[in-house]
């Protein structure tokens, strides 16, 4: 199935100047298409296929929502000669304005997915029908949803869990535009309430395993990544606990088996890559070693944090040695070397992550037993020691030790750190969680060409 999946990107590209192709608008996120775009399944698959392609794109999550929270919470640093620029510069200070193009590239990049993937819902209802159009709108709804989940973690305060959450939010866009389009923030609560119904409606929709695809379990697993970020532990569980128990996935022998070419069993959801299609190019291009000197490293501070148990094969992550220019010492990250693969895959949900969801779950639950036995498999593999087991001291030690767990296994995964200092309510760069200041500006593409949009403004 695989092949086939890598076959259809390679003939999108082929394609891509075709009846479907979606175009960008300069305003902001739309996507401009006539009805003579969609005139078979074929051409709904295709634009399902170029929904992936953006979505997985560097401006997206291939790339910028990668590495930009990490650099906010001070998880990785850059050369002095990149801190100096424009956009680099505002991440590092938290000091944004709406010009800066990294943040415009992914807002736009992340609105323009959300509105393929609606195209593909559109459309599947008019040229597909049965098992076929609903695993093509499921795959669209999960799309849709992860996109949202994205800008409204970077672009809106936090959730908080057990109140009335009518802070601003983000534009809800769940129906295909075919012209500019003007809307108004949604408040927080509706666009979370949004993101669930959509991945509840995933996964009972799909019923295909395609490797690099969306799946059922994928839907759920991030369910439980939403549920866990909302601080609401009780549904966190529930998801968490299904797709450990339901859904065949077991974790790696090694912590380096998760980016090769092919699919790992402990991969959830992950983009796959072809030598014509390198998914995890932009990825490879900030961290890896293989370029000599990258743009980002981990900080010194994590660096030596991750290193100072040599038992811990995670260490291996990482390599400390002097700049090719400048020669001053730094924490190479390796999670994205190549070692000599011409490409890599690039994981977006595995099932470590899933197994601290459900390991803090529990604790949080008080099932501290359960809790630590999740903790204890993670801790296992990572040391490579299937005799090592976990002691706390009860139930905040326990949730302590999970949260460090969960630094050590995610660290630059997709920011997991910066989301992670803002669900905890810790301080990020001595500046409280829910302040206005970690937020990013409303991108003046938007601003520009939507009248309703109300900036973020402190």
């Amino acid at each position: 199935m695989k092949k086939i999946f890598n076959i259809l990107i390679l003939a999108f590209f082929i394609t891509s100047i075709t009846s479907c192709e979606l175009d960008f608008q300069p305003e902001g996120e739309n996507t401009i298409l006539t009805d003579e775009a969609f005139n078979s399944i074929e051409d709904v698959e295709l634009a399902l296929i170029g929904t992936y392609s953006v979505f997985r794109s560097g401006g997206a999550l291939g790339g910028v929502s990668n590495w930009i929270g990490s650099l906010m919470a001070e998880e990785i640093e850059t050369t002095p000669a990149n801190s100096t620029g424009f956009d680099i510069s505002q991440i590092l200070t938290l000091n944004f304005n709406f010009q800066n193009t990294t943040v415009r590239g992914m807002w736009n990049e992340l609105y323009l997915t959300i509105n393929r993937a609606n195209n593909v819902i559109l459309e599947a209802d008019n040229f597909a029908s049965g098992a076929e159009r609903d695993q093509f709108v499921g795959e669209a709804l999960f799309i849709r949803a992860f996109c949202h989940f994205e800008l409204i973690k970077y672009f809106a305060f936090p959730y908080e869990f057990g109140q009335v959450n009518e802070q601003l939010g983000v534009p809800l866009r769940i129906t295909a535009s075919r012209s500019i389009s003007s809307q108004p923030r949604a408040t927080v609560q509706a666009v979370y309430d949004q993101i669930i119904e959509d991945l509840i409606n995933a996964q009972g929709l799909m019923t295909a395993d395609l490797d690099g695809r969306a799946t059922a379990m994928a839907a759920r697993a991030l369910l439980a990544k939403v549920y866990f970020q909302q601080g609401d532990y009780d549904n966190a569980l529930i998801e968490a606990n299904a797709v450990v128990t339901q859904g065949g996935y077991t974790l790696n022998a090694s912590v380096n088996d998760l980016w090769q070419i092919d699919h790992s069993d402990e991969s959830i959801f992950e983009f796959n890559s072809i030598v014509a299609d390198d998914a995890g190019a932009a990825i490879v291009g900030t961290y890896s070693q293989d370029n000599q000197d990258p743009n980002f490293y981990a900080s010194f501070e994590f660096g030596e944090l991750a290193t100072s148990n040599p038992n811990d094969t995670r260490s291996s992550w990482y390599n400390l040695r002097s700049a090719s220019s400048g020669g001053e010492e730094r924490y190479y990250v390796a999670k994205y070397d190549r070692n000599g693969q011409p490409v890599i895959n690039l994981p977006v949900i595995k099932l470590a992550d899933i197994l601290l969801i459900r390991a803090e779950s529990y604790a949080q639950d008080n099932q501290l037993n359960l809790a630590a036995a999740d903790l204890q498999t993670v801790r296992r593999r990572a040391f490579n020691d299937p005799a090592l087991t976990v002691t706390f001291s009860g139930q905040a030690d326990l949730i302590e030790q999970i949260r460090e767990e969960r630094r050590l296994e995610m660290a630059f995964e997709y920011s997991d750190r910066f989301h992670e200092l803002k669900r905890t309510k810790q301080n990020i760069q001595g500046i409280p969680y829910n302040s206005c200041e970690l937020l990013f500006k409303i991108p003046n593409s938007e601003v520009n060409g939507n009248p309703s949009i109300q900036q973020n403004d402190c």
